[in-house]
């Protein structure tokens, strides 16, 4: 076993023993061939050998923190670490090279014969056999941005590092357009055979089943942040400094926002009522003539909005807040704020066709809202949730941070 300090312990069966491995660095991982053949890494890419009777340091030629060694039969030792670090042993030190396009490196197991399986950040898995390596799994396990769950078997998730997922039984299936360096930040369609993603660098995409991604990019190149549309001729885009942009069905059009502030969000109930929230409190309607601006209250980022068929509309944001507007549109009718029952930020909402509206952030916190008043759910997880919807069959579907999605059924 091994451990900060360069501390090294060894049990013979009955007793644990310290063994002096000469550094004062962190070791992170030890394994041997043999009793007589040993190896540990660690820190500022120390590697320290075991020959049955002292611990000698050896030139690893690298100060990147190693994770991880192992090796094969017949073979020397490999050793793995901090962006994509990858050692080979020569006969005098050890040979480094970088892989798996720099990222962490973490974890190594083999089957004892031919093979070494190793595991990265963000879901990496590859295989190494001489002499070829081979990509298991490039992973998908980072920021869930928005879910949309159309039909009661299918779900859709877009995030961060360009994935654009698609529910298949009892996994996934990156179905992203081929662009590459994409953060998805918003997903919308009428089916699951018509949808439009929305993202970093102006980035526009339609799917329809059967035919290539349709592309577009802004020539602004603002980044995008939420879709959302009456039907596929009638969308509207939102994103930074500002930036509206609608669909006709034809071409996409910027649309004069009067605002310079980060959008974040767009809901509506007809082309004559869209709302836009977004940093600093900002709140915008569209009356379909022209973009104007509503008295928030509030400095504070609102995240999410939702039109409620009650007549209702609410925005949530930072620090748990909600507004709730429920009178005619215009400048001057007031939003009122709701106890939320969150001290934690709200990120996303959304409503079922039953009366509730559902709203997701922080700490893995969801509330519910019945028209009167909002109640915490507990999904007994902790990590931040970016995006809710409600599939045709009343289940809840949340998704966030490391790929997490949760679902919830009547």
């Amino acid at each position: 076993m091994c451990g900060s300090a360069g501390t090294m312990l060894h049990f013979d069966g009955q007793s644990w023993v310290f063994q002096d491995t000469g550094i004062t660095q962190a070791l992170d991982s030890v394994w041997g061939f043999s009793a007589t053949d040993i190896y540990a890494v660690g820190v500022l890419g120390q590697i320290v050998h075991f020959d049955g009777e002292t611990w000698t340091p050896e030139n690893s030629g690298t100060t990147e923190r190693l994770w991880a060694v192992r090796g094969l039969p017949g073979h020397e030792p490999v050793a793995i670490g901090a962006n994509g670090i990858f050692l080979t042993r020569g006969e005098d030190d050890w040979n480094p090279q970088v892989i798996a396009e720099g990222r962490l490196m973490y974890g190594m197991w083999d089957d004892n014969d031919s093979a070494i399986l190793m595991t990265g950040y963000n879901g990496l898995i590859q295989r190494m056999t001489d002499p070829a390596w081979q990509i298991l799994s490039v992973g998908h396990t980072h920021w869930i941005m928005d879910v949309w769950a159309p039909t009661c078997g299918r779900t859709y998730a877009v995030g961060k590092q360009g994935v654009v997922l698609q529910s298949m039984g009892g996994g996934w299936q990156n179905i992203a357009p081929p662009i590459e360096g994409i953060n998805y930040s918003g997903i919308w369609g009428e089916t699951e055979d018509d949808f439009f993603v929305v993202g970093s660098e102006g980035t526009i995409a339609r799917y329809r089943g059967g035919r290539p991604w349709e592309t577009w990019q802004l020539q602004s190149e603002a980044n995008l942040e939420g879709v959302w549309g009456t039907h596929s001729g009638d969308i509207y885009a939102v994103g930074e400094a500002g930036t509206i942009v609608h669909f006709d069905g034809v071409s996409w059009e910027t649309m004069n926002s009067g605002s310079t502030q980060a959008l974040l969000a767009v809901h509506g109930r007809s082309s004559q009522e869209v709302y836009v929230v977004g940093a600093d409190g900002t709140i915008l309607y569209f009356n379909g003539l022209v973009w104007r601006a509503m008295d928030s209250g509030t400095g504070t980022i609102l995240n999410g909005i939702w039109c409620r068929e009650d007549g209702q509309t609410v925005a949530v944001g930072n620090g748990g807040l909600v507004l709730n507007h429920s009178g005619e549109l215009g400048e001057d009718t007031p939003w009122l704020p709701q106890d939320s029952a969150s001290l934690f930020s709200l990120y996303d909402v959304k409503g079922d066709g039953e009366g509730n509206t559902y709203a997701v952030g922080y700490n893995g916190m969801v509330v519910i809202y019945d028209g009167e008043s909002w109640l915490p759910m507990h999904p007994d997880r902790h990590d931040r949730l970016n995006a809710v919807d409600l599939d045709p069959c009343g289940s809840i579907v949340a998704a966030g941070h490391w790929g997490l999605v949760l679902r919830h059924g009547y």
